[in-house]
């Protein structure tokens, strides 16, 4: 991800998807951006974690329980070792997601503490809001592995909030197919960054559909 200039300094985002070997990750995030070891050139790093391990859950509904209890609600558990992280809100949703804490840690060391955990989800929803739609939709954002959804209503309110894991064009299909119930007619917007992934195949299956323009920029 590019690096964006936030008041007083520069921010940069990255991507980090678990389970995948760290030092690959970051190494060119990290090294090739940073001037200082402890990321001293940045006033903010955000980290993107691509998983389909996060539960959305309403900024006012968080309190009510702890973050891992929402988690194994949703039939995720953490495992040994990880810490569960939850994001700041964007369009009233946080993500809640476990990371192993020694990552944590290293990323905390590596930035200084100037980061902060979001979820892909996030970055759509910013780039929907600022598209400035309108009317019952569906805004899908494929990455390597998983798919990112929200659903609108017609009075543009979010419903729907959810990722799922991603193999291929069969597997996008299906998740969109049954969420519009077979409607062609749905309108469905299609966030990544250009050539949006898929967004040629969909167009086999909905009459409406439409790219969203990538967005890096500040997504609270």
């Amino acid at each position: 991800m590019p690096d964006r200039g936030i008041a007083g300094g520069r921010q940069r985002d990255v991507r980090f998807v678990p389970g995948q070997p760290l030092p690959e990750q970051f190494a060119a995030a990290f090294d090739d951006c940073m001037d200082c070891a402890d990321g001293a050139s940045f006033d903010l790093v955000r980290v993107f974690v691509d998983t389909a391990d996060t539960v959305y859950v309403p900024r006012e509904l968080l309190p009510s329980a702890r973050a891992s209890e929402w988690l194994v609600r949703m039939g995720v558990y953490p495992a040994e070792g990880s810490e569960v992280l939850v994001t700041e809100d964007t369009d009233g949703v946080c993500a809640v997601f476990p990371v192993e804490r020694g990552i944590v840690s290293w990323l905390e060391r590596r930035t200084g503490g100037r980061m902060e955990w979001r979820s892909p989800m996030h970055e759509m929803l910013a780039a929907f809001r600022r598209a400035r739609v309108s009317g019952a939709c569906l805004a899908a954002y494929p990455t390597q592995e998983q798919l990112y959804v929200a659903g609108y209503d017609a009075g543009g309110v979010l419903t729907l909030a959810e990722v799922y894991p991603l193999q291929g064009a069969a597997d996008m299909v299906y998740y969109l197919y049954g969420l519009s119930e077979g409607r062609r007619d749905t309108a469905l917007y299609v966030y990544g960054d250009r050539p949006v992934r898929y967004a040629g195949t969909l167009a086999r299956y909905f009459d409406r559909v439409a790219e969203l323009r990538p967005v890096r920029a500040a997504t609270k």
